[in-house]
């Protein structure tokens, strides 16, 4: 999982991720966590996606620090990203 770009942004913001070769589940979960550690985003994607573009509009998030975490098989990874509107 490569860090979004870019950071901060500003409504839109892209993250890269790369699946190993030898991939078993067909999809992977994208959640995003305010600052106190409450959920407030859950999609899933297949792997076929391996770029996610978020748009913070959809959701109605205001101006703060975000955690995002990309859970897939039975391994985690989590990146900071900021928006300002």
């Amino acid at each position: 999982v490569y860090q979004n770009y870019p950071n901060p942004f500003n409504s839109t913001t892209k993250s890269k991720i790369q699946f190993p070769s030898n991939s078993i589940e067909p999809e992977y979960k994208f959640l995003i966590f305010n600052i106190l550690g409450e959920k407030i985003y859950e999609k899933n994607y297949p792997i076929s996606y391996s770029t996610i573009s978020f748009n913070s509009d959809n959701i109605n998030l205001k101006t703060g620090v975000y955690f995002y975490t990309i859970i897939y098989e039975n391994s985690s990874v989590t990146k900071k990203f900021i928006l300002l509107k």
